[in-house]
């Protein structure tokens, strides 16, 4: 089949969804985002013709905003014998924002280990130099 066969592809505002997901500390943020697009197509249409006609046999980023971002499950539906819905899912990270370069803006990281120490102490036990103020067992 052809491309001919596609009469038109109208991208859906109604149907996409999204969500950011916070993780590690919350310094790692994942969205998943989602197109959807109708198709118009001839009865003699298959399903290769409607997912070239939206690009996404190249490698389909979801925008500019979201350059890190990539499509990652497609969903093809038959509505009638010439309209298809698509939809086409995508995941990745939010890219680096301009509070990202700055540490003030990152939540502390704090390891908590055992720590071995040998202190001098005061009191007990004084030696004969008053100078001297490590104890004596």
């Amino acid at each position: 089949m052809a491309l001919s066969d596609i009469l038109e592809v109208t991208q859906m505002w109604s149907k996409p969804t999204s969500s950011v997901t916070l993780s590690d500390n919350f310094r790692k943020r994942e969205v998943k985002l989602q197109k959807a697009f109708q198709i118009l197509t001839t009865p003699n249409a298959v399903e290769y013709d409607c997912y070239r006609s939206t690009g996404i046999l190249e490698g389909d980023r979801f925008s500019d905003q979201f350059p890190y971002a990539f499509a990652d499950n497609f969903s093809l539906e038959r509505q009638s014998l010439i309209l298809w819905q698509l939809t086409i899912d995508y995941t990745g990270e939010l890219g680096p924002s301009e509070q990202d370069d700055n540490p003030l803006f990152a939540p502390p990281r704090i390891d908590w280990d055992d720590v071995e120490t040998e202190e001098e102490g005061r009191g007990l036990g004084r030696t004969t130099n008053p100078d001297d103020q490590r104890r004596t067992y």
